[in-house]
């Protein structure tokens, strides 16, 4: 016998010392306890938040990257789909576009939805641009390198989100 087959057992004798009205009861009360975990579900649902962050940069900062600008042609377009594919699901995205997606702003979204969101809440996000890479600064790493996001300011390190 397993361990999931003793419960089963010990109900079904329990079952089989009842009376069909004792049953029919027992049918009943079940229904009621599957309503009341229905409507659990649904508030649930209902009040589960959702969150988006969408950031898509066609560019950096000249000034922030030693004169190289990083010209891409549709990081933007990429953070405006996902944002819409964000509305669809009834999610309000917030979009951080080229010069707008600067660390501050990515960090003050990224922190706010932590401080938001709570076990079983949703945050959907997506990021278009380039990426990088930096020597390990925590040691944690077993190539020795720290992954980035290339935001309009200067790069944001894994280890900072």
């Amino acid at each position: 016998m397993t361990f999931d087959e003793e419960p089963i057992r010990v109900v079904k004798r329990g079952l089989d010392d009842m009376s069909i009205q004792e049953l029919k009861e027992r049918i009943e009360t079940l229904k009621g306890d599957i309503a009341a975990c229905e409507q659990m579900i649904q508030k649930k649902e209902a009040t589960r938040k959702a969150m988006s962050l969408h950031i898509g940069l066609n560019a950096v900062s000249a000034a922030a990257y030693g004169g190289w600008t990083g010209p891409l042609a549709a990081c933007e377009f990429d953070a405006n789909d996902m944002a819409g594919i964000a509305r669809l699901a009834g999610m309000k995205p917030v979009l951080l576009l080229t010069k707008k997606a600067t660390r501050a702003a990515a960090l003050s979204a990224l922190r706010g939805a932590a401080k938001s969101l709570q076990s079983g809440d949703l945050f959907f996000l997506s990021y278009s641009g380039h990426g990088g890479q930096v020597p390990d600064v925590t040691g944690e790493e077993a190539d020795k390198k720290d992954e980035t996001w290339c935001l309009y300011d200067g790069q944001l390190i894994d280890d900072e989100l």
